[in-house]
């Protein structure tokens, strides 16, 4: 009895998996990094202004702190956004200057194996403002830990709490298009 293929507009969520090294290569461009970034910027500015509203609905009614009964601020996920968005347009530079570091089917190097955005930043000597340094000091933490899980790995990397100005998402912009503009 032959199986039957299942129809994938029918599933839930149907992903394939596999492919040649080839085909990982083709699909590791500097353009793809941008189209991944792309996604992730715009994403993070849908969340911004649903995050400002929800601020500014919290404290309108005088609350100071939050609560485990009222809904979360999605503070870390924005964070995670940006900074993956970010990442991506450091790894687009990267592959772009060398198009060697995504061949024969595999990430080459030790920065594009990693999340180290100020490593990334430092091997391709893009200049930053103090606000953009303060920005992206935070961004491999972020993206390893505090944007995605409620612990870190070891106890002495545990985050106490969180100082945020909404001038942030102006600092992320701006560095966002300076980065996408040397592409």
């Amino acid at each position: 009895m032959k199986n039957k293929a299942k129809d994938p507009a029918k599933e839930l969520l149907s992903i394939g998996t596999g492919g040649s090294s080839k085909r990982f290569d083709d699909s590791g461009t500097w353009r793809a990094w941008v189209n991944n970034a792309e996604k992730h910027h715009r994403a993070s500015q849908i969340l911004f202004s649903t995050l400002i509203s929800d601020m500014r609905e919290h404290f309108s009614q005088g609350n100071k702190e939050r609560n485990q009964d009222q809904k979360p601020f999605l503070l870390e996920v924005y964070f995670l956004l940006c900074y993956l968005a970010i990442e991506n347009l450091l790894k687009a530079l990267s592959v772009k200057k060398d198009p060697l570091l995504v061949s024969k089917g595999k990430l080459r190097g030790p920065l594009m194996n990693s999340h180290d955005i100020a490593g990334l930043i430092s091997n391709l000597v893009i200049p930053l403002s103090e606000d953009e340094v303060t920005f992206t000091s935070h961004g491999q933490s972020c993206i390893e830990y505090w944007g995605r899980y409620p612990i870190p790995k070891n106890p002495s990397d545990l985050i106490n709490g969180y100082a945020f100005n909404t001038r942030v998402n102006e600092v992320f912009i701006k560095l966002y298009t300076r980065l996408k503009q040397n592409l």
